[in-house]
Formats: C-alpha cells, sequence, structure tokens
C-alpha cells in the first residue's frame, strides 16, 4: 500500500510544488511506542520514513511509518503506519503512534483508513488522528481529535472514515493505534492512513489502495507467525 500511494504522491507533488513556499525547519517525523506506563519514542529520518522491530513490554512489535517527502507532502498530507503485534504474555493494551509537523493545507477533506486483520484470537483496535495548531509532535493538549475510527473487534476489517479541516498553518498530524489482544500468542495486522483528498474522484482510487494493502499484510503476518 505504502509504494503505490509514494507513487501516487508523487505524480501530485510536481502540481503542487508550485504553489509551495519555502519549507521550515522541522521535527523528523517520529514513532512512539506506550504500554504499561513505558514509552519508547524512535526519531525517523529527514526522508519521511521511520520503523521498529523487536520486544517491547509484553509483545513483539514490527511497524513502520511513512510520511511527507516520501508520502504527501506539507500541502497535500498524508501518514500511514502499519504493524504486525503480537502478545507475548499477560499484559497490554499496547499504543503505536507516528506523528509528523509543518503540514499546511489549512481547509480540505481528509481520509482516515483502517485495514487489516486480527490472528489466533480477536481483541480491538482503534484508529485515531490528533490535529495540533502548535506544530509539536506527539502531543494530546492543546491537539484535536479530528477522526475516530473503531474500536473494531472483527476478525478482518477495512473502514474509511471521512473528515474535514478548516485551521491555521502549519500543524501537526498524529496518528495513534490502540491495540488489545486477548491472549498470549494472539496478534494484529493492521494499517492505518490518514491523507488528505485533492478531489472527489481521489475518493475511491484510496479506497482501493486500502483494499490491495489487505493482502500484503496478510501475507507477511502469517509468515511471522508461521
Amino acid at each position: 500500500m505504502k509504494l503505490k500511494l509514494a507513487g501516487f504522491f508523487a505524480a501530485l507533488a510536481v502540481g503542487a510544488s508550485a504553489l509551495m513556499c519555502a519549507p521550515a525547519a522541522r521535527a523528523v517525523p517520529s514513532l512512539e511506542l506506550i504500554t504499561s506506563g513505558t514509552t519508547l519514542i524512535i526519531p525517523g529520518n529527514s526522508a519521511g520514513q521511520d520503523n521498529f522491530n523487536g520486544a517491547f513490554g509484553s509483545f513483539n512489535v514490527t511497524t513502520s511509518g511513512l510520511t511527507q517527502p516520501s508520502l504527501g507532502s506539507a500541502v497535500l498530507p498524508a501518514l500511514d503506519v502499519d504493524t504486525i503485534t503480537q502478545l507475548l504474555a499477560a499484559g497490554g493494551p499496547v499504543s503505536i503512534l507516528f506523528s509528523d509537523t509543518n503540514f499546511s493545507a489549512t481547509k480540505g477533506l481528509f481520509e482516515e483508513i483502517l485495514t487489516g486483520q486480527f490472528l489466533q484470537g480477536v481483541g480491538t483496535v482503534t484508529l485515531s488522528t490528533y490535529l495540533d495548531p502548535n506544530n509539536v509532535l506527539f502531543t494530546n493538549t492543546p491537539a484535536t481529535l479530528v477522526a475516530t475510527t473503531g474500536p473494531v473487534s472483527t476478525e478482518s476489517f477495512d473502514l474509511t472514515n471521512t473528515f474535514g479541516i478548516d485551521t491555521t498553518s502549519p500543524y501537526s498530524l498524529t496518528m495513534r493505534l490502540d491495540i488489545n489482544l486477548p491472549k498470549a500468542g494472539s496478534a494484529i495486522s493492521a494499517d492505518g492512513s490518514v491523507i488528505g483528498v485533492p478531489d472527489g474522484g481521489s475518493t475511491l482510487a484510496f479506497l482501493g489502495l486500502a483494499l490491495c494493502g489487505i493482502g500484503a499484510l496478510s501475507r507477511k503476518a502469517k509468515q511471522l507467525l508461521a
């Protein structure tokens, strides 16, 4: 899903670049993991890429995030985070956050997309998106909760939530996946995206890309758990 989205946004960026001012310095996008009072922040790079693979608390977590300039831009925001998370022992829940700053599209429609499936037991997952006019990574105050999808508790899921923004720039966006798994050995394969929709006709294209992502995530999850 990320590769196809990246190609789509690369084409749009050519047309949008003439509207962009010289970008201000920004913090690198970052992942944040939270469970049972423990927090781990993983800084990404200037290409808008970040990843983590390893044990965290009672979980084994493989996750990656992608945003501008590899995916989207300041004037056409986009963030994507995917994960395969497995509960190793009693504990949880776990939250996976991905955040970036210096977005400048002040008005327009966005889509929050959540796809994936539970493996070896069904738990719950919720995707939330926050907008912070103070342009700071991971802030919950005074950040505004602009969209929530879930909690989802079906074995497989493919959900889209459309919302609008009307704000000042620059601002930050933070995506948050809250995952609760029922027992040791259970796992989830999930992908969450928030994307600015450049026109009404693009909505179906984004939905198609979300569907394509389910198959790839499923194969990756089965390989991990085999």
